[in-house]
């Protein structure tokens, strides 16, 4: 039973909700994220603030960039306008879904259709994103990037994705590894010629 009280919603913690619950089967190298607002940010109490933004292309490590757009994002004109940006695109009223995808355009049957909408639905009551829509937004738009690593249960795959973890991108790096296959006579070709 989920009660609503000055616009929160009241419910009890159900046994397999955010955390695994000593779960064996859904494993995760990110931590569970607790989301209760308790960042303390601290300014200093000057009248002044400064920030740069490199355009000349210096800064070529991404974690070091997204610092700088975080620390951007604190001064007062441009969180202001980060708000005013995110309130324009994210838009909740009561009874309608804050986003929805359309299908329509697409080639496919509408049985596969409704599978789409289905688990893009869970997918979003999983991120909570109508409540935290805002947050997950600001995110994205202050940082450029979002990472969720997908928490499997994989003694029953059939069930799809059972939770979402939110990975700061600043401690995620994109690796790509080339593997490349040697033909034995090619080499031998090469030493010998």
């Amino acid at each position: 039973m989920a009660m609503k009280l000055f616009g929160f919603q009241l419910s009890r913690q159900r046994k397999d909700s955010d955390s695994n619950g000593g779960d064996d089967r859904l494993k995760s190298f990110v931590a569970p994220n607790v989301e209760d607002g308790a960042a303390s940010i601290e300014i200093a109490p000057s009248g002044f603030y400064a920030s740069t933004l490199n355009l000349d292309g210096s800064i070529r490590d991404d974690i070091s960039q997204i610092q700088q757009y975080r620390a951007m994002a604190l001064h007062s004109e441009i969180e202001s306008a980060v708000d005013d940006i995110i309130n324009e695109s994210i838009v909740t009223e009561e009874g309608t879904p804050t986003v929805k995808i359309v299908l329509d355009e697409l080639d496919v049957s509408d049985k596969l259709k409704d599978v789409i909408r289905s688990e893009f639905d869970n997918i979003l009551q999983m991120l909570d994103f109508n409540n935290r829509g805002y947050e997950i937004f600001r995110r994205w738009y202050v940082d450029g990037r979002v990472f969720y690593h997908k928490i499997i249960d994989t003694k029953n795959p059939r069930r799809g994705i059972t939770e979402l973890r939110y990975i700061d991108p600043t401690k995620i790096k994109k690796v790509r590894e080339v593997k490349k296959s040697l033909d034995k006579k090619l080499i031998i070709k090469e030493i010998f010629s």
